[in-house]
């Protein structure tokens, strides 16, 4: 009994920590400038970064905000949820004008800066 109540006090206070996945588009940063990338199998996807410390993703019509996570090459970015690789679900990872795109399940490869 004891220790079902402590899994559920650790459950209730882990849940306040957690941000939801994606964002509302009035919560986006005003004035942002996207850039889109274009990925093999007709697949694309648009970011905007507000400094170096965040990056804001549009992907299938939903907003998620990213934040810079190290990276041994070029840049990276992941969910801004609280959580670390390799439990996030979004990471955006690019190097020159090539990127690579995960959101979930959905792997976005072979993408390339097209403005």
């Amino acid at each position: 009994m004891k220790r079902a109540v402590t899994i559920i006090l650790g459950a209730i206070v882990l849940s306040g920590c957690t941000k939801k996945a994606f964002i509302d588009s009035d919560e986006l940063p005003v004035g942002l400038s996207y850039t889109s990338y274009q990925c093999e199998g007709n697949k694309g996807f648009q970011i905007a970064f507000d400094g170096d410390e965040f990056a804001y993703l549009n992907s299938s019509s939903k907003d998620y905000r990213l934040a810079k996570y190290p990276a041994a090459s070029g840049m990276k970015y992941i969910l801004d949820d609280g959580t670390k690789p390799p439990i996030n679900g979004v990471t955006f990872i690019a190097k020159g004008d090539d990127a690579r795109l995960e959101v979930g399940n959905i792997l976005f490869r072979n993408c390339t800066l097209v403005n």
